[in-house]
C-alpha cells in the first residue's frame, strides 16, 4: 500500500492541475499539529524550510501534496516528532497517517485523473 501511494503522489507531482480549491484541515490533524509540530514547524521557526501553520490545504498545489508526503514520512518512519519532544500517542499518531494515506492516495488519483 505504502508503495502504490509513493507512486501515486509522485504521478500527482509531475502532473499539472487546476489550482484553487483549498480544504479546511480536519480538525484531528490541526490539533495534531498544534501539539506536536509547530514548535519546530511555524511561519517563526520554519525548520528544515518546513511550515506546518495552515489552516487550509490546496491539494491541486504540487507543493503542498509534497509537504504533507514529507509529514507522512516523517510520521510513519518515527523520525518525527523528534525523540526529545512530547510524542504523540500511538493512537493518534496512526489516525495522521491514515488521514493522510487516504487523502494523499486521494488526490494524487484526483491530479492524475484530471489530465
Amino acid at each position: 500500500m505504502k508503495l502504490l501511494l509513493q507512486a501515486l503522489v509522485m504521478l500527482g507531482f509531475s502532473l499539472p492541475v487546476q489550482a484553487g480549491n483549498p480544504q479546511p484541515i480536519p480538525k484531528l490533524v490541526d490539533e495534531f499539529v498544534f501539539d506536536h509540530c509547530l514548535d519546530c514547524h511555524d511561519s517563526a521557526s520554519e525548520k528544515g524550510d518546513l511550515n506546518l501553520e495552515l489552516k487550509t490545504i490546496d491539494w491541486t498545489d504540487p507543493h503542498a501534496r509534497i509537504i504533507w508526503t514529507k509529514v507522512h514520512h516523517a510520521l510513519s518512519k518515527g523520525e518525527m516528532p523528534p525523540a526529545n519532544k512530547t510524542q504523540p500517542s500511538k493512537k493518534d499518531r496512526e489516525a495522521i497517517i491514515a488521514w493522510l494515506d487516504q487523502t494523499l492516495t486521494k488526490n494524487a488519483r484526483s491530479a492524475w485523473a484530471a489530465q
